[in-house]
């Protein structure tokens, strides 16, 4: 037996906070983004938790957040309701963290001394040729 769900589209002023998470979830679905935001409300910690576990990095987490509560809004139709929300949550969550951490790793900054990087770059060609990264290595050491 399905719930029965107060809101929708055309009375947005429904209180949603005693609302239960399935009507939440179908009021979603039809478009009604306040039930969206309360769903949001309602796992912010949770999801901040997972992601703080995997970077570590405050301003990723926020970044994770918001990617991961833009990608569940976006995605919200394809919810089938199998497990519960906040582990398909979780899992968008999680996977958003590791993409992050991906993308770090790609990206990595590395402090360079700015005296030696212009040596390098003024010794890597020696007559207009490139000595090779090795020559480079062995200049910086």
């Amino acid at each position: 037996m399905r719930p029965i769900c107060v809101g929708d589209r055309e009375n947005p002023s429904v209180p949603l906070r005693g609302l239960g998470e399935s009507c939440l979830i179908e009021m979603a679905r039809k478009g009604h983004r306040e039930a969206f935001d309360e769903l949001c409300l309602r796992h912010t910690a949770m999801a901040k938790r997972i992601a703080n576990r995997i970077l570590r990095h405050p301003q990723d987490v926020e970044d994770v957040i918001q990617d991961s509560f833009l990608s569940a809004f976006l995605h919200i139709a394809k919810f089938d309701g199998r497990s519960k929300f906040s582990t398909w949550l979780m899992q968008i969550t999680i996977n958003a963290s590791l993409m992050t951490l991906r993308r770090r790793k790609l990206c990595r900054e590395v402090p360079c001394d700015e005296d030696a990087l212009l040596e390098v770059c003024l010794t890597g060609y020696a007559g207009g040729a490139w000595q090779g990264a090795d020559c480079v290595m062995a200049r910086l050491q």
